[in-house]
């Protein structure tokens, strides 16, 4: 074969995906041509940093065991690299006991990096495909439990056996405030969950966060954190763990994220 023809070859050789007769074909054009054997190298040695670049360039992380190994892969190709004791085939090495000088071979270069390119491309594109269908299942988990919480809400709202209180801002006047926000809190007697709601509910500042609180003989009890849209509307499932559970007052709170006491601004309490 002319030097073309084993150029076709190189990339294939450098990944070990020749068969035996053409890899014997490669070894013994490489012995005696000085550019074939460089270009044999520069694949080599391409092929051994692959394994990072796409580590590199993945979001997705592996799983600790075959990280730790492909680690270990990686950072056993990268000792050998700047060893030099086998960055290419043993057979090419051997060849090489003279080396000559590298020449110049831009082209040559530059199809090598265009093809390790369109490699990584396939695999994160591949990675993409495996993220995006992670995405879509987790989406749709979400929206099957989004269709149950809302079913809930309308067993404990919709019902003859719940009786239901309202909260308004503390500083209530209804003679000046026409359009407060405010809240309601509703229990189904013969269900554990609290069902609480809220309207033109101002966005919470940065760092904190609504938290409804209740308030009984045992104590006050975080009922959970009260996400208001952008239309100032909010919703709020609670699971008690207790049949017809029930409570004195209830209260939201504006809070540091994370509050643990009912300490802070009352935004709207329960009025009677």
């Amino acid at each position: 074969m002319n030097c073309e023809q084993i150029r076709d070859l190189l990339e294939a050789y450098a990944l070990d995906a020749l068969d035996p007769e053409e890899r014997a074909t490669v070894e013994a054009h490489l012995a005696g041509c000085d550019d074939c054997r460089a270009l044999a190298e520069e694949y080599a040695e391409l092929v051994a940093v692959l394994p990072g670049a796409v580590a590199l360039a993945s979001p997705l992380q592996p799983p600790a065991a075959s990280k730790q190994r492909l680690l270990a892969a990686v950072g056993a190709s990268s000792d050998n690299v700047a060893n030099r004791e086998n960055p290419v085939p043993a057979s090419i090495m051997s060849m090489n006991r003279h080396p000559q000088p590298r020449r110049a071979i831009p082209w040559r270069r530059l199809r090598t990096l265009s093809a390790v390119a369109a490699l990584i491309l396939l695999i994160l594109a591949m990675l993409w495909i495996a993220q995006l269908q992670v995405a879509l299942a987790e989406e749709r988990e979400l929206r099957e439990d989004l269709e149950q919480q809302t079913e809930l809400i309308f067993e404990v709202v919709d019902s003859e056996h719940t009786s239901r209180v309202v909260l308004l801002p503390p500083d209530y006047d209804p003679v000046q405030d026409a359009e407060p926000a405010y809240g309601k809190v509703f229990v189904r007697s013969d269900l554990s969950y609290i069902v609480a709601m809220t309207g033109r509910m101002p966005e919470a500042p940065t760092g904190k966060a609504y938290h409804l609180w209740l308030f009984g003989e045992a104590g006050p009890e975080l009922a959970g954190t009260m996400t208001v849209n952008e239309e100032g509307f909010g919703s709020l499932v609670y699971d008690t763990g207790r049949i017809g559970p029930s409570y004195a007052t209830a209260q939201i709170i504006l809070q540091e994220e994370g509050s643990r006491a009912p300490d802070g601004t009352p935004i709207l309490v329960t009025r009677n």
